[in-house]
């Protein structure tokens, strides 16, 4: 029987070098671009390729009015949503928690919190992500609510029924919003489908 041998975790590189902001081409809002600046530093550290999540993910559990916490924490979700969309070729793929910086804390409930190397590796991130919360701590917290609120009335929309003219007539459930936004045509017999 062959002896399993214990490759070591991929390292990642030495240190992530941090581009201030104001060497970074700013838009006109600070904090979207710093918040896309961070997910793509982490993006590129762990050979991952997705969009930033939504305002409401990344803030989840931040407390705003500790903007280092808070931002601790934006950056332990990003580094949780990594982990989450490693591809399973990459040398990151089953990797413990420890290899990305971060590890759970036994609280009620369980928190996830940077480990020293992962503070050492990010607290330049930390450090310019707590000065753009604490500037737009009130914009951030209107954001996560009108995410919520759009997420919530997308959910909660009821869908109808619509059909064609074929005989027998196609039916399908489709949401009103986006019934009322475009035209659904059957591909069999060319007509929009019309609410029943």
């Amino acid at each position: 029987m062959a002896e399993k041998v214990d490759k070591p975790p991929p390292q990642a590189d030495a240190e992530v070098i941090f581009v201030p902001p104001d060497l970074v081409q700013l838009s006109d809002d600070p904090l979207i671009e710093m918040l896309t600046h961070v997910w793509s530093a982490i993006c590129e550290t762990y050979d991952v390729v997705g969009t930033r999540p939504g305002m409401p993910r990344l803030f989840e559990g931040a407390q705003l009015i500790r903007p280092y916490d808070a931002a601790e924490t934006v950056i332990v979700n990003m580094l949780l949503e990594v982990v989450e969309r490693v591809d399973r070729f990459s040398p990151w793929y089953a990797q413990p928690a420890k290899t990305y910086g971060i590890v759970a804390e036994r609280d009620h409930p369980v928190r996830w919190r940077l480990t020293a190397q992962g503070c050492q590796r990010w607290w330049s991130f930390v450090d310019a992500l707590a000065t753009v919360i604490e500037e737009n701590t009130n914009l951030i917290k209107a954001m996560i609510l009108v995410e919520n609120l759009m997420l919530a009335s997308e959910e909660d929309e009821p869908c109808v029924s619509a059909s064609c003219r074929c005989f027998p007539p196609r039916t399908i459930q489709v949401k009103r919003s986006i019934f009322n936004k475009t035209e659904i045509f059957c591909e069999s017999c060319g007509r929009p489908f019309q609410i029943v």
